[in-house]
């Protein structure tokens, strides 16, 4: 297919191009933004796709790898939701990383299946080091699919490929968590992709290592372990039905510059990260590596990473994607270059890192109940310091990077207590029992 198209984009302009007098919503009938339509017939629907939108699916079905591709407004939380209420039923098991983003203990709450959580670990650091085959033994007897995460927030990658030969050969379902891995497929330099693994169901936030806008995501299918029209009803059933056309535009347009540029701005982008990454060692700081990492994910560790994000946004206006009082993480995307690196690199000279402080481990938690049953149960709001002993009701998550804290049917403990208490909560709902 010609992947230099961009079908539903084109349709767009076409329609501005041709002056309408608006008679149908947006309200503000294109004075506000021009681009933002209703559905219309120039324009395709998205819950009914027969003319450009669909075809600009099938071309992302093409450039990734998938069998089927569907859009998505509301983000790679949508896509889990939908690849959970596709591949399980209440009461399906189902092996999940313990260092999962909310959206996949929000799909587990959905369907009712009982999670079987994967031990990852996290180092001194605090950084979690993704999930291995080996942890995977002991817990598949009766399990229907594995959800994982690829690559994680920090860049660190499964052994992919491994688990969804591991997984397949035992008649488990894959879903794969790429929302931070949307450009790996398009460069050999780079880690494997979920569909170049195999895998069934992966989804990507096209905003976060693509170029389109805030919330643009794409849910792919390969293979037959999953009907491709219940993924598709799943889709809608969590959509809104006024899906932003800008948002799917965005889409449309970011598949194309991956598809057509993809493999020559990542070995430049790649390459000035090395440069980038030599220069950073040579001046004192710690850059955090491991082998089959995705390097677009550039961390500094063993500093007070919280002080250096102040400073790189009070002296140089720099803004860094997370910090900790032991690291700061640096998102380095299609659109970066020698010169936004270089930007980084000058302002770091001028830097003298503080020591890191101690890093506090997250105590783990223990499920008493059902996720779903918990969440759904009558709750009450009460204060923290006297709510050991009690089941939670809720998710309670650091953002970013969004992995839970706690989550409905947790035991709260002393140790849970005290970590929240470190965060500032001072409130928790707590199931009626």
């Amino acid at each position: 297919m010609l992947q230099d198209e961009t079908p539903y984009l084109k349709a767009i302009f076409d329609y501005i191009e041709k002056k309408p007098v608006r008679f149908h919503y947006p309200g503000h009938k294109g004075n506000l933004i021009s681009l933002d339509l209703t559905e219309i017939p120039q324009t395709d629907n998205l819950f009914i796709p027969e003319g450009p939108l669909l075809k600009a699916q099938e071309l992302s079905a093409d450039a990734f790898g998938a069998d089927y591709s569907y859009f998505l407004v509301n983000g790679s939380t949508q896509g889990i939701h939908s690849a959970f209420l596709s591949s399980f039923k209440d009461g399906d098991k189902v092996l999940v990383p313990f260092f999962s983003h909310r959206s996949i203990i929000e799909g587990i709450i959905l369907t009712g299946v009982k999670p079987v959580f994967i031990g990852e670990e996290i180092d001194r650091w605090g950084i979690p080091q993704n999930v291995r085959l080996e942890g995977l033994d002991r817990c598949d007897n009766g399990v229907k699919g594995i959800v994982i995460t690829n690559p994680n927030y920090f860049g660190l990658t499964p052994e992919l490929k491994e688990i969804v030969e591991y997984a397949h050969n035992r008649d488990m379902i894959v879903i794969v968590d790429e929302a931070h891995g949307a450009h790996l497929h398009f460069n050999k330099r780079l880690p494997s992709s979920g569909l170049d693994a195999g895998a069934d169901i992966v989804i990507q936030s096209m905003h976060k290592m693509g170029i389109s806008l805030t919330q643009g995501a794409i849910i792919h299918l390969k293979g037959e372990r999953i009907d491709k029209n219940i993924l598709w009803e799943n889709v809608l059933l969590l959509s809104t039905t006024s899906p932003s056309t800008i948002i799917l535009g965005s889409i449309d347009l970011c598949r194309r510059e991956l598809a057509v540029n993809g493999e020559r701005i990542l070995d430049n982008l790649l390459s000035e990260i090395e440069k980038l990454g030599y220069k950073i060692k040579n001046t004192g700081f710690s850059l955090y590596e491991k082998p089959d990492m995705d390097r677009t994910k550039l961390t500094l560790y063993d500093l007070d990473g919280d002080r250096l994000s102040e400073r790189l946004w009070e002296d140089f206006r720099i803004q860094t994607e997370m910090s900790s009082g032991t690291y700061c993480l640096f998102i380095l995307s299609l659109l970066d270059s020698e010169r936004t690196l270089n930007t980084l690199f000058n302002a770091l000279k001028k830097i003298e890192p503080l020591p890191a402080r101690n890093f506090i481990p997250p105590p783990g938690y223990e499920l008493v109940r059902s996720p779903k049953i918990a969440y759904f149960s009558l709750k009450e709001k009460i204060k923290l310091t006297s709510a050991v002993g009690r089941i939670s009701g809720e998710i309670i998550t650091r953002y970013p990077p969004g992995v839970p804290v706690v989550i409905p049917g947790t035991l709260i403990t002393p140790e849970i207590k005290d970590y929240l208490l470190l965060m500032g909560r001072d409130y928790v709902s707590v199931t009626l029992d």
